[in-house]
């Protein structure tokens, strides 16, 4: 028992000899040792004057120590805290500091689960903020590789990332005209969108040349134009994708688009479209 108050009166930075507990009779009544109570419940008690309590773990210094701010009802430690073991927590958990970091350092995966029970309402893992977002450019969720940002959430719910969406296709199955036709529209939503590329498959080749195949997307103002050489549709039974090579690809929110080809000039013959044509790209 002298072992123990002695022990507890060190971790305070006082000194056990100081005080007589020689009839201590713990766990039957309380054990004071200076400030310090060992109740028989088995808690430990520091008096609530003034508003800090402190546990000092290197005496006299005391320069690491857990402390009790009751003012703000706050347990504090001037160093790194580790716990090892299941850590049961009935309440919130506030993190008062920039730029949070919880992170797994002992190289295996960070894993989140929620254990709620099946069900019409169920819900395994809710991410919420405190504040409403409305202003565009405001992410939701930010997923990074290393720093990098590979794909996000915007504040109205749209997926954006580096792999390319497909907005629309247009029916074609034909060889492409000379001129200028139109083969399909579409309304974008409240959300701006970059057209990247077309994609299509080729089943009848064109001649060659130096010409090119033109295919357009236009909100009336904007051309975004994706030109392929003839070269590359001179052989049947391909798919070919093509990027953008000239105009003004973003697209307003609520813009009406139109798909075409808007010329073709391979030697002698166009390329045959089989089926449908496709617009990628990435929502704003």
């Amino acid at each position: 028992m002298r072992f123990a108050l002695s022990l507890l009166a060190l971790l305070f930075g006082w000194t056990a000899l100081a005080h007589d507990t020689t009839n201590c009779a713990y766990p039957s009544s309380n054990c004071s040792v200076g400030n310090l109570s060992l109740m028989p419940n088995g808690f430990i008690s520091i008096p609530n004057s003034g508003t800090s309590k402190q546990i000092c773990f290197d005496p006299p210094v005391c320069g690491n120590n857990l402390m009790w701010n009751s003012s703000t009802s706050r347990l504090m430690s001037s160093a790194n805290m580790e716990l090892q073991g299941t850590v049961s927590i009935n309440g919130n958990i506030n993190l008062n500091s920039s730029g949070v970091l919880v992170q797994q350092i002992n190289g295996l995966p960070l894993t989140i689960k929620g254990s709620q029970a099946d069900g019409a309402t169920s819900v395994n893992i809710i991410q919420d903020g405190s504040n409403t977002y409305a202003t565009a450019g405001a992410k939701l969720v930010s997923w990074r590789n290393n720093t990098v940002e590979n794909a996000s959430l915007t504040f109205d719910g749209y997926l954006a990332s580096i792999t390319p969406h497909r907005l629309g296709s247009f029916y074609i199955n034909a060889a492409l005209a000379a001129g200028a036709t139109v083969y399909g529209a579409y309304i974008l939503p409240a959300r701006a969108f970059t057209a990247q590329a077309v994609t299509f498959r080729v089943s009848t080749a064109s001649g060659g040349g130096a010409g090119t195949s033109v295919f357009r997307v236009s909100d009336g103002t904007n051309n975004c134009d994706f030109a392929v050489n003839c070269t590359a549709t001179n052989t049947g039974n391909q798919n070919v994708r093509q990027a953008t090579t000239a105009g003004v690809c973003t697209f307003a929110a609520n813009a009406s688009l139109t798909f075409s080809s808007n010329a073709s000039t391979c030697t002698t013959t166009q390329p045959t479209i089989l089926g449908t044509a496709h617009v990628e790209g990435k929502w704003q």
